[in-house]
């Protein structure tokens, strides 16, 4: 498990850094469909987090943590998403925006090793 959830975060990693990239030098559209691909990256590692912490993947409290986490890094992402819609096309706001998904991403992964009983 441990092996696959590296893996796992690896390709999170790479895919990351490969779209931020990516998106340096691309058109809004592009973005568009970036923020697609990190909603459905999301979707999936929150369903399976909370798949793991039904059973038991994670006490109560490490969950309240994980969550609180989750509310700060999505609260940053609505922030830089108002900023980029009241600046459209700034790369500097896009890039701001793509970091807060990697975060988001991260903590998700994290979250999730730690519910399959992995290394932090």
């Amino acid at each position: 498990r441990a092996i696959l959830a590296a893996a796992a975060v690896l390709v999170l990693g790479l895919a990351a850094g490969v779209t931020a990239l990516w998106l340096r030098h691309s058109p809004a559209s592009q973005l568009s469909q970036a923020q697609a691909r990190y909603a459905r990256a999301t979707a999936e590692l929150g369903e399976r987090l909370a798949r793991q912490a039904a059973g038991d993947g994670l006490s109560p409290a490490t969950l309240a943590t994980v969550q609180r986490n989750l509310a700060i890094v999505d609260a940053a992402i609505r922030e830089a998403e108002a900023a980029l819609a009241a600046d459209p096309g700034n790369p500097e706001l896009e890039r701001m925006l793509v970091a807060r998904y990697e975060q988001r991403l991260a903590l998700l992964a994290r979250a999730t090793r730690l519910a399959q009983g992995g290394a932090s």
